[in-house]
């Protein structure tokens, strides 16, 4: 519907653009659940649990969700909201833009900006040998 919504030239042949519109938002939604599928600890077997190997790993995963929760609090409000879609929820640049009425380029630019943003934050939690070495003064940003 979002086509004829537009103004476009006259569909040649309805039912056959109906059903494929439909089988294209079918795997689209599918794709968009399949990558905000989590697990929570408590669902983890225990050989796979990452908090019981080492007995300081739970109090790091809560300086860490402590230390993102004040880099995103820093954001300005439609940055936190346009990386949280994204990047926690798994939403694309253009479903993002479409929910909060933005370009597309705009959802772009704010997920960098964020992104750039809690990398610098988080920085220290981030061991020297894991390639996000700074050059510069700046985190490179893979």
């Amino acid at each position: 519907m979002q086509f004829l919504s537009k103004g476009s030239e006259a569909v040649l042949n309805p039912k056959a653009y109906l059903m494929r519109s439909a089988r294209n938002r079918l795997i689209n939604e599918v794709k968009r659940q399949s990558r905000t599928h989590c697990v929570s600890l408590e669902e983890l077997a225990e050989e796979d649990h990452p908090l019981l190997a080492d007995p300081e790993a739970h109090l790091h995963v809560c300086d860490l969700a402590q230390a993102l929760e004040a880099a995103l609090a820093q954001l300005p409000l439609k940055k936190r909201q346009v990386f949280i879609y994204h990047r926690l929820e798994g939403y694309t640049h253009a479903e993002i833009a479409q929910k909060m009425g933005l370009a597309i380029n705009t959802v772009e630019r704010y997920v960098i900006d964020a992104t750039r943003h809690i990398r610098t934050q988080l920085h220290s939690f981030c061991p020297a040998d894991s390639g996000l070495v700074e050059k510069a003064g700046k985190p490179i940003i893979p």
